[in-house]
C-alpha cells in the first residue's frame, strides 16, 4: 500500500520555460539545476523537470510544456 508520493518526473520540451513556470507562476523553489534537468520543491514533493529526452523518447502521450 502506497503511503504517499515523494517524487514526480515531468518530461518538458524547454527546461528554462518550465523552471520559469514552476518558480514564478506557481511560486515553487528550484532546489537543483543541471543542464536540461531541474528539481523543484512542492511542500515535500520533489518535481523533476526532465528536458533531456528527445521527442521520440518521450512517446506519443507526452504533453509539451
Amino acid at each position: 500500500m502506497a503511503l504517499g508520493v515523494a517524487n514526480v518526473w515531468v518530461l518538458v520540451q524547454d527546461t528554462d520555460r518550465a523552471v520559469n513556470f514552476y518558480e514564478n507562476t506557481l511560486g515553487l523553489s528550484v532546489v537543483k539545476r543541471d543542464g536540461p534537468w531541474a528539481e523543484v520543491e512542492a511542500g515535500g514533493l520533489c518535481i523533476g523537470l526532465n528536458g533531456a529526452a528527445s521527442p521520440a523518447e518521450r512517446g506519443p502521450k507526452a504533453a509539451p510544456l
